[in-house]
């Protein structure tokens, strides 16, 4: 088996170190997928996320993958389909609570393989912040969008910053579902923008 280490920064300013494993998911159509890694993505709220990742398959018939996740081994109460994505984001886990993930490839026609070798995953106390991943912001027409990501059903604020100093709010947000695409007008200024909760 091999391991991947990583390490986090509490909201107590503590660093902690840890493990993910990696192991070799079984084959759909002849191919095969490597868990690489669990990542806290630590960010403070009432829930928390886990970003999960893995190799992508090198089968051409394989055309998306599904993240299984339950409260016991084996127990999969929820099911994110990741599409051809290899990178997962889950929100809404409790804190101090314990979960178990597994992955599966899947072809056009649906069929999926054996689960991959499970995860056991749980949440460290802190709190958590909703998060923009750099990789959703692009300029289109004109417009320039980002998602926000955050438990569904809780409040968000976007403010934006000319200079990181002075912040105006510029919308106020409830969340229904895990993600939230923000659009603002393409200027020539340099914009930063922030999601807070109230």
């Amino acid at each position: 088996m091999k391991y991947n280490s990583f390490e986090q920064t509490g909201s107590n300013g503590t660093e902690e170190s840890c493990i993910g494993s990696s192991r070799v998911l079984q084959k759909v159509v002849a191919c095969s997928i490597a868990m690489l890694i669990i990542c806290v993505v630590s960010t403070p709220s009432p829930a928390a996320s886990v970003t999960l990742g893995w190799d992508p398959s090198t089968d051409p018939d394989v055309v998306g993958y599904n993240v299984y996740y339950g409260p016991s081994t084996h127990n999969y109460t929820n099911m994110v389909d990741a599409g051809n994505s290899t990178v997962c984001s889950i929100f809404g886990l409790v804190i101090g609570a314990t979960y178990y993930f597994t992955v599966t490839a899947y072809n056009e026609l649906g069929v999926e393989s054996p689960p991959s070798d499970e995860i056991v995953y749980t949440v460290p106390p802190g709190t958590y912040r909703p998060k923009i991943p750099a990789t959703s912001a692009n300029v289109t027409n004109g417009v320039f969008g980002f998602d926000v990501r955050y438990d569904p059903g809780q409040e968000v604020i976007i403010q934006s910053s000319t200079d990181l100093v002075h912040w105006v709010s510029i919308s106020t947000n409830k969340m229904s579902d895990s993600t939230l695409r923000i659009n603002a007008a393409a200027t020539n200024l340099m914009t930063v923008f922030r999601a807070l909760l109230p």
